[in-house]
């Protein structure tokens, strides 16, 4: 993982294109990644370790069988997932005129990258009922907390704005982890989705 960080170190900041060009070229299968892996504290909810700020937020995260982010917004902030363990899901929504529906739900494995431009309204899922997840993500401007993150509860159609003190994307966190909770803030009307591999 420090080689993939000098690269990133020595390239500076990057635009989105730029940077997924400067990804594709390094082999995520080859990554040592265990001695900087963040310990599993809860079945429920994913552990974060980030590993870098400058010049792009670099955060190892580790998923728990079965588990997935809440979805989510990418406001004024863009990246990528690279999949170092496991297999991951990508799943995208649109909200338009109050109503959420499912976009595409994209999947990758080991070595692959994902794109999460600007704007995208998704979640992240460990699809594997057994075994964990392990992924890298690779985020502009970098994030450093979850101020402000908007996060979506589809079954019951609500939205939360996270504060500073949330460690996580995820309805997991504690009620003082949320500046509010907006109930009755959209409709969700689940659709076929359109399946894709990276």
């Amino acid at each position: 993982m420090q080689e993939i960080l000098n690269k990133l170190q020595h390239h500076g900041p990057l635009e989105y294109e730029a940077l997924g060009r400067l990804l594709e070229e390094m082999d995520f299968t080859t990554v040592d990644y265990e001695s900087s892996l963040p310990e599993i504290t809860s079945p429920a909810n994913y552990a974060r370790n980030i590993l870098t700020l400058m010049p792009i937020e670099v955060v190892l995260i580790h998923w728990p069988a079965s588990v997935s982010s809440a979805v989510h917004h990418h406001r004024g902030f863009w990246g990528y997932v690279a999949v170092l363990r496991g297999s991951c899901e990508n799943v995208e929504y649109i909200h338009k005129e109050g109503v959420i529906s499912e976009r595409q739900t994209t999947r990758g494995t080991r070595g692959e990258l994902m794109p999460e431009p600007d704007g995208i309204l998704h979640k992240i899922c460990n699809p594997n009922g057994e075994e964990s997840l392990v992924t890298a993500h690779f985020y502009y401007p970098a994030l450093e907390n979850m101020d402000n993150m908007l996060i979506y509860d589809l079954e019951n159609e609500r939205i939360g704005t996270l504060n500073d003190k949330a460690n996580t994307a995820s309805w997991s966190e504690p009620d003082e982890h949320f500046k509010s909770i907006q109930e009755n803030a959209f409709k969700f009307v689940p659709g076929k989705t359109k399946n894709s591999d990276v």
